[in-house]
């Protein structure tokens, strides 16, 4: 059963599967409670109205060293819980063992405080899941192992012939789910290879119909041909295997089409890539499918392969389409182990010398490490990218051309050939790009290195003697970047350029004597060449990249044998192989468990509803009549985490020792106590709601009063015009979290009709989100509840202060919170336009820098001088020392290049995942300035990406130079 759901399912979603199924079988079994599995998918829903009033008054202190107030609070949920019923007091009379266990790396593998020690396994979980979410992911998987029988991951691999043998026939289309590193072709027509080559003999292999492994009744077309009528795979001499290939896009509907229905009806295979680029025409095509198949030849085979949608994107693709379809995600692994013996195994028939088996590894090497950042999400990279086998096998191509002709190995025009085009094609992101390319040239470099060492210390230079004009490839990076706006789109043009190199297409040309030109890229000249072959041989500092890692010495390997030295010299926490902190394992760590979670709550909501009419004045029967018409299931309720009204194909939770069907004479009495059980969670979950509703009317603050202030009379002052356009923007949001909560109230009073913007304004209060109309008129933000409401009123208050200051004609606060802001990139516009007014200088001239200070507390500056500080800064990645924090801060404008340095980045704190910055100055110099300060200090500094949150990418806002 799961080898079968396996294929389908994403890496990231395989556990959040398992998990339901081992709730729902812990609970059948009778090992876990109802309780449990709503203490374990949302502990706040456990709350009770006495903690909500917060009669036990304040905590005691000695837990602040080590624990959040949150958390403390979701300690006080665990109580209610027979397990945990005096969890607080052992936190406060044994702090110490507890801080221990608190602060311990993993805390899995560690004994509790005492009694706390003998808990069952899922209530050791229960612990785990509330006090170490970044330890929770490893926790789960643990226990699932321990407790339920699944197959492993590992064991159920991919085969596209096995698959289709057991899974597949003509009624059955395949979709393929893109995923980076993953391209379905290649393994597509390997397969018509095999089928070709296995043709003389009279039997096609892989082409029988029906299914061995999977359940009956659970195929996804839903009906199982009878084993007599399954097609035997026989194909008659005078039948030929076609196969077509076919990229969809703008105009390729006619063509798809007429491809299809011809292979259908000779018993062809067809592969439609990328549907998910055509979704208006999708409702057309499943129409058109759906004849095409009824009548298709027994032989026929449809591929289809499409991009994952987004979370905001779920209706990508028709659910009709999907549910037709058997899905395969070969996702690769995230694993830079695995990815290595991977990329190695793609190379294992061929025979290669020293030199090649050097550079094999070493690309191999460079391929894993940008795969394996997509662990870390953000942190890894600020978008999805679609690396490919491909990309490896181009990129190897070019080397092995350049040693095998020439002999010779241009690192600057490998280094924009592949961390340029090839790679660098896919990568929008102009961070992202920096990335890759301090991979890409750590990496070439060692390749170099060792090329040189196994030539006898020679490897002949590239150009000398050779006519430029005639380079063989043309690779020029304006037309890449021309495409950059789509991944795909751009490696295409790089693939191209390059496949030209390899297989002498396009530029084939020779000289007089015959012998083939060299290829050159053709890239922009610097003043210094950072890559020139000179400079990395006299550079003899370690190579950042394989200080952990040793690159192997290939001269004593084989391909298998470096496989095997990868699987032990290499260690399995890779944070550090990637250059990456031991804090990005605790970030990814965390984020997995907020996701995973957040599915869980999802999936076990339900709509609030009420057969006695409720929340529904005058609806006939009450409630909403048809169902969610959210999530499409039909009577649900969300009762204090209960479920109701499966619908079909769900995994249903069952009552201890309950059979799956009623009996004639228990069926009633088991309906009535379900039903008295439902009104009951009803009136508790009301509660929570009423609960939440009049915290928020309660503590909503006032609107800030701008009635005196007019836009038009601030002309002359760009900070008033910033602070009032950022009035306008935080009243509308009170405006709309006052309006949707008053709403909700009155349709739980019965005075108004439930409607789907409320029904889901009340699933997100439930779940202690922000709902979705108040994101349309807030900033982005990805906290919590509770927690985003206490920033919100606390950035209402800043506001209202500076209008205040802006009534006695100061125009600024003694320092702005930069991140409180809705758009501070026109907060920092606004200094270069003040700057550009004040010395008439052309705002395009002006550039802004940042001098941070050493004051760490807003109510420790003494701004007389109403100069531009900013606060409200985080670090991801790093840290900040300060190195004067006794002396006072002074800044001199008049001698820049004199101004004293107060700190400097340096390495980040383990599990100090964002830290606090000092109070940053800001000022305004000209180009011209700059340059001369770049001259005249000799302190290095890093251009460092300022975010408005960690989700990066679009929430980018300017780049900032620190030391």
């Amino acid at each position: 059963m799961w080898m079968y759901i396996d294929k389908g399912l994403l890496e990231r979603d395989k556990l959040i599967v398992k998990c339901l199924i081992m709730l729902n079988l812990e609970k059948l079994n009778g090992n876990i409670t109802q309780e449990e599995e709503d203490m374990f998918i949302n502990p706040k829903c456990m709350q009770k109205t006495s903690q909500r009033e917060n009669e036990r008054g304040e905590k005691k202190l000695i837990n602040k060293s080590f624990m959040s107030e949150e958390l403390y609070q979701d300690c006080k949920n665990l109580e209610n819980l027979k397990d945990f019923d005096s969890l607080t007091e052992s936190l406060e009379s044994e702090s110490m063992s507890w801080k221990q266990w608190f602060l311990s790396d993993k805390v899995e593998r560690e004994e509790l405080p005492r009694k706390y020690n003998n808990l069952k396994d899922f209530s050791k979980l229960l612990l785990i899941r509330v006090l170490r979410k970044d330890r929770f992911p490893v926790a789960l998987k643990n226990y699932i192992q321990r407790n339920i029988k699944m197959t492993n991951d590992e064991k159920n691999t991919y085969s596209l012939g096995k698959i289709l043998e057991e899974y597949i026939d003509s009624k059955t289309p395949v979709l393929f789910l893109l995923t980076p590193g993953n391209d379905p072709s290649k393994d597509i027509e390997e397969y018509v290879a095999k089928l070709k080559r296995e043709k003389g003999r009279g039997q096609i292999s892989g082409q029988k119909g029906g299914q061995k492994g999977a359940p009956k009744g659970d195929h996804p077309t839903g009906e199982l041909l009878p084993k007599g009528d399954r097609p035997t795979g026989e194909l008659p001499p005078e039948e030929t295997i076609s196969y077509v290939n076919i990229s969809m896009g703008q105009g390729q509907e006619s063509i798809a089409l007429k491809y299809l229905r011809e292979t259908s009806q000779s018993g062809g295979f067809i592969f439609l890539q990328n549907i998910h680029l055509m979704t208006k025409w999708l409702k057309e095509f499943e129409e058109i499918l759906d004849k095409i198949l009824t009548d298709a030849h027994p032989n026929f085979r449809l591929f289809l392969s499409s991009a994952i949608p987004s979370e905001k994107d779920t209706k990508l693709l028709p659910e009709k389409l999907l549910k037709k379809c058997f899905r395969i995600n070969n996702e690769k692994s995230f694993s830079l182990k695995d990815n290595i013996k991977c990329s190695l195994e793609k190379f294992q028939s061929g025979e290669y010398d020293d030199k090649l088996r050097n550079v094999i590894f070493g690309l191999s090497y460079y391929h894993s490490l940008l795969l394996g950042r997509f662990l870390y999400g953000k942190i890894g990279f600020s978008q999805s990218y679609s690396f490919n086998d491909n990309d490896l096998e181009i990129s190897f191509n070019i080397i092995k051309r350049y040693l095998e002709s020439y002999n010779s190995f241009p690192l600057a025009d490998v280094l924009f050939l592949i961390g340029e085009i090839i790679y660098g094609g896919h990568i929008t992101d102009v961070w992202d790009r920096r990335i890759n390319k301090t991979y890409v040239k750590n990496v070439l470099k060692e390749i170099y290195k060792n090329v040189v060492a196994i030539n006898g210390g020679e490897v002949r230079a590239v150009a000398n003697g050779d006519d430029e004009s005639d380079a063989g490839v043309e690779a020029d990076g304006g037309e890449a970047a021309g495409v950059e706006a789509d991944g795909g789109e751009a490696a295409g043009v790089a693939a191209g350029v390059a496949a030209g190199a390899t297989h002498g297409e396009g530029c084939g040309e020779s000289d007089a004597a015959g012998r083939a030109k060299k290829p050159q890229a053709r890239r922009e000249k610097k003043e210094e060449d950072e890559m020139d072959e000179q400079a990395v041989l006299k550079d003899t500092r370690a190579n950042i990249l394989f200080e952990v890692f040793k690159f192997p010495d290939c001269t004593k390997y084989n391909i298998s044998q470096l496989k095997k030295y990868v699987e032990e010299k290499m260690n399995k926490e890779q944070t550090s192989l990637l250059g990456l902190h031991v804090n990005a394992e605790i970030e990814y760590m965390k984020n997995e468990c907020s996701r995973i979670l957040q599915n869980l709550q999802e999936i076990s909501s339900r709509e609030i509803s009420s057969s006695a009419g409720s929340y529904q004045k005058g609806a006939h029967g009450g409630g909403a009549a048809g169902g969610d018409p959210v999530s499409g299931k039909q009577g649900g309720h969300l009762v204090s985490g209960k479920q109701e009204g499966h619908p079909a194909g769900s995994i249903a939770t069952a009552k201890q020792g309950s059979h799956p069907k009623e009996s004639a004479q228990g069926g009633k009495k088991d309906r009535h106590k379900a039903n008295a059980e439902a009104e009951s969670g009803k009136n508790e979950t009301t509660k929570i709601i009423y609960d939440i509703i009049n915290r928020l009317l309660n503590e909503l603050p006032e609107k800030i009063d701008v009635s005196d202030l007019k836009i038009e009379d601030a002309e002359t002052n760009t900070f008033m015009v910033i602070a009032l356009k950022e009035s306008e923007k935080f009243n509308a949001l009170i405006d709309c979290i006052h309006d949707t909560l008053v709403e909700i109230k009155l349709v739980l009073d019965g005075i108004l009709n439930m409607n789907i913007k409320i029904q889901l304004s009340i699933k997100a209060l439930l779940l202690h989100n922000i709902p979705e109309v108040w994101k349309s008129y807030s900033y982005p933000s990805k906290k919590k509840l509770l927690p985003w409401f206490e920033d919100f009123k606390l950035r209402v208050i800043f506001l209202q202060e500076w209008v205040a200051k802006i009534r006695c004609n100061v125009f600024l606060p003694s320092s702005v919170w930069l991140s409180a802001l809705f758009n501070p990139i026109s907060f920092l516009t606004a200094i270069k336009q003040k700057f550009s007014h004040e010395n008439k200088v052309p705002i395009d001239k002006l550039k802004l820098k940042w001098h941070v200070t050493n004051i760490t507390k807003v109510e420790d500056l003494n701004n007389k001088n109403n100069s531009l500080y900013i606060h409200g800064l985080f670090l991801q990645g790093a840290s900040w020392l300060i190195n004067s924090q006794n002396d006072s801060f002074t800044f001199d404008m008049d001698h820049l290049s004199e101004n004293v340095s107060y700190g400097n980045l340096v390495e980040s704190v383990p599990k100090n995942i964002f830290f606090p910055m000092p109070l940053v100055y800001v000022y305004c110099v000209t180009n011209e300035q700059d340059e001369q300060l770049a001259r005249a200090s000799e302190a290095r500094y890093l251009e460092t990406p300022l975010y408005i949150t960690s989700d990066r990418g679009a929430t980018f806002v300017c780049p900032v130079d620190l030391k």
